[in-house]
């Protein structure tokens, strides 16, 4: 590092003002530019060439970089460009659109998975959650997802072509507040669902309470910066919020396609297995 070293009082002093905005170089400059004196020190020159090829390297990296990056989905525009994809199988089918989508939060809105329960609302909430299939990851792909291969890791039979269960975050996510909707009706699923048939009280709120707290987590991990803002609205003497919210969403049918494809086929009245040499945990997870 070069130290900064104070103009010496007499330095200041020693040109006049004019010779300072002067097109015309003082004698001392002239001195400075002759060819018979060596323009800067060797000393000079080595750290001006390590300086610059200092930043030819950093250039470099930096289109190196963005070629990398113009191959990941769009960034959104509240996103950092530092985000970070974590090391999933099913990051091969991750697809944004390019439209901006609205996410429709009014009170009045319809949808095929709201309203009054029964076997068509049912269907549409399974398909999207405990309907797609359970797949299968290698042991590599247990690794760089931070688990560890212990005995007790539940994998496929050979005859089901092996690797590990693995199931997609999102449909137990989905799950979860499928069992809230058949909450709010327990007058109806606590008849036609049989865990709220069969399950004690506790076993139903202990499930509840993890699926609210498993929510949470989520949601502040990937806290939406999405703006909601208000309206004045005849008939209410405060402020209405309005819900309708821009995002830009990931294409959800074809991460279930993947799963769905890359699924493991268990027939219904078989149970998965426990290999040769596998222990169970002392405690859940």
């Amino acid at each position: 590092m070069f130290p900064y070293l104070p103009i010496k009082q007499s330095d200041r002093e020693e040109g006049s003002k004019d010779e300072l905005y002067s097109d015309r170089p003082s004698q001392e400059t002239t001195r400075a530019f002759d060819s018979n004196l060596p323009f800067v020190s060797w000393g000079r020159r080595y750290w001006l060439f390590l300086s610059h090829g200092v930043l030819l390297i950093v250039c470099i990296a930096l289109v190196l970089r963005s070629i990398q990056d113009s191959r990941r989905p769009p960034a959104l525009p509240f996103c950092k460009s530092t985000f970070r994809y974590f090391p999933a199988p099913a990051n091969v089918a991750v697809e944004y659109y390019k439209e901006f989508n609205v996410t429709k939060g009014s009170f009045n809105h319809s949808s095929i998975y709201r309203g009054d329960p029964g076997p068509e609302i049912d269907d549409a909430w399974e398909r999207i959650s405990t309907g797609v299939k359970l797949t299968r990851i290698t042991r590599d792909e247990l690794l760089r997802m931070g688990k560890e291969d212990r005995p007790s890791t539940v994998k496929w039979r050979p005859k089901d072509g092996g690797g590990y269960m693995a199931a997609l975050e999102v449909t137990h996510q989905l799950h979860c507040l499928n069992m809230f909707r058949k909450y709010i009706h327990l007058d109806y699923y606590g008849q036609a669902d049989e865990f709220f048939r069969t399950s004690k009280e506790k076993t139903i709120l202990n499930h509840l309470e993890h699926c609210i707290d498993n929510l949470r987590q989520y949601l502040m991990c990937n806290a939406d910066t999405a703006m909601i803002t208000f309206e004045w609205v005849r008939g209410f003497s405060v402020e209405y919020p309005d819900f309708n919210t821009r995002h830009q969403c990931r294409n959800f049918e074809k991460i279930i396609t993947w799963q769905n494809d890359h699924g493991v086929d268990v027939p219904e009245d078989e149970n998965v297995e426990r290999l040769e040499g596998q222990i169970d945990m002392p405690y859940p997870p």
